[in-house]
């Protein structure tokens, strides 16, 4: 995983290694302060998630989605200060 703070302020761009070559690998990632609330509150609205909420533990928790067009998204909880 590699991680670039960029001059834009609270804008970071992270790099990770793929176990296998998928297409559509890449997804635009939206921080927010809880995850589990942000699912309940997009799940609310009609936004459908691909899976459960996913943890890599003291980093990050994940939940994906798609929009109507097939574009994915991710929102991210960081774990840890930064």
């Amino acid at each position: 995983m590699a991680i670039i703070t960029t001059n834009t302020k609270d804008c970071t761009i992270g790099f990770m290694e793929a176990e296998e070559v998928v297409p559509i690998t890449t997804s635009t990632v939206f921080e927010v302060e809880n995850v589990e609330q942000a699912v309940r509150t997009l799940s609310a609205r009609g936004v459908t998630f691909t899976g459960e909420i996913q943890t890599i533990p003291d980093f990050v928790k994940l939940a994906a989605f798609k929009d109507p067009d097939g574009h994915c998204f991710e929102l991210a909880q960081t774990l840890v200060a930064s």
